[in-house]
């Protein structure tokens, strides 16, 4: 009885491990769960003001770490605890504007993730909108 208990403890923290240990390589792997447009600015502009815009919204143990990327994109990774990646901005800067891609370590609708609202009130805030989202397997 209680070592098969056991067992199935240890698969779940097991689990709840190797979930919690997305990098930014996996979650772009997966593909972005919802992508926003902005007509103007950079992505460094637009990084800070949805950091600082995230700040005031998700409060419930989440850090905003903004990375600027070399190739003058930027990235936001926000972590849980002991740098477990939760979700990731990329803020890329394309010909008519800036691409925003929302990763998350559940392969799953953009709108069924708990912080999609905080989240898309930030990314208004800062003047993006929403793109049709793209299909996720």
């Amino acid at each position: 009885g209680g070592d098969k208990m056991r067992r199935i403890v240890l698969l779940v923290l097991f689990m709840l491990f190797l979930g919690g240990c997305a990098s930014p390589g996996s979650l772009r792997r997966d593909g972005a769960a919802c992508i926003f447009t902005v007509a103007k600015g950079t992505p460094a502009e637009f990084s800070r003001c949805l950091v600082g815009q995230l700040d005031e919204r998700i409060f419930c143990c989440l850090s905003p770490i903004l990375r600027d990327n070399i190739d003058g994109n930027a990235t936001i990774l926000l972590q849980a605890g002991a740098n477990e990646v939760r979700y990731m901005f990329d803020i890329n800067k394309e010909d008519n504007g800036l691409n925003i891609l929302l990763y998350f370590h559940f392969n799953s609708d953009c709108r069924d993730i708990a912080l999609y609202l905080p989240f898309k009130q930030a990314l208004d805030a800062c003047g993006a909108k929403e793109k049709a989202l793209p299909e996720r397997l």
